[in-house]
């Protein structure tokens, strides 16, 4: 499901009203609402992380989304590779979540800042 229509951002007021991609040499790129977001540049375009480095720059892309429609809450990133789900939290809820001994380390949400590189 792409990020434009979804229930979640809609109830948090994410209104994804203009999308287009660039992709070129010099990378590639997703203009939402007059707002450019780097997936990833040519310099990572043949990088063994690059399935990282969209997944973090898609969590930054929509954190930044929800702050512009003034949401308290933030995406986040569940387990990785074919199983990653994304999550949305307030930041109380992550350092919650984060910081509990009752959760296994391996299902607790990672942010933008903090996504593994062997995903």
């Amino acid at each position: 499901m792409s990020p434009a229509g979804h229930p979640v951002l809609e109830a948090e007021g994410v209104q994804i009203k203009i999308a287009a991609q660039q992709f070129d040499e010099s990378g590639y790129s997703v203009t939402i609402d007059g707002l450019r977001f780097a997936m990833y540049n040519e310099n990572e375009e043949n990088d063994e992380g690059i399935w990282e480095i969209v997944t973090q720059r898609f969590l930054m892309m929509l954190s930044a989304l929800l702050r512009a429609a003034d949401s308290s809450e933030r995406a986040y990133l569940l387990y990785g590779g074919h199983d990653s789900q994304i999550i949305f939290l307030t930041p109380a809820m992550f350092e919650l979540i984060s910081e509990t001994t009752l959760i296994l380390d391996s299902d607790k949400p990672t942010d933008e800042r903090n996504i593994s590189p062997i995903l």
